[in-house]
């Protein structure tokens, strides 16, 4: 038990510095998963990328809000990444 209250805390930290710096949550959540909790590395990617889609979700909605998001940019970015994660994915499937 112990243990969970110390990763819900992690993600709590780790939720509020995203949320007030914008940092890459994988710039801080990963290290801590592989060398804190030694999680295995593809378990901490994999983690990471679905803890990263949640809370920029949210983030994302509020700048859509406050009329922060230049769409244009966004659709360019989505042309580019869209193709390139697929890509990367399956790749690495093989």
């Amino acid at each position: 038990m112990h243990l969970a209250v110390a990763k819900v805390f992690t993600g709590l930290v780790v939720g509020a510095l995203v949320g007030l710096t914008g940092i890459g949550a994988g710039v801080l959540l990963l290290p801590i998963l592989t060398f804190g909790f030694r999680v295995p590395a593809m378990i901490a990617v994999g983690s990471g990328a679905v803890f990263n889609s949640v809370t920029k979700l949210g983030s994302g909605y509020l700048h859509y809000r406050q009329g922060t998001v230049n769409r244009f940019l966004v659709a360019a970015l989505l042309m580019g990444s869209i193709p390139g994660a697929v890509g990367g994915v399956a790749r690495g499937c093989k």
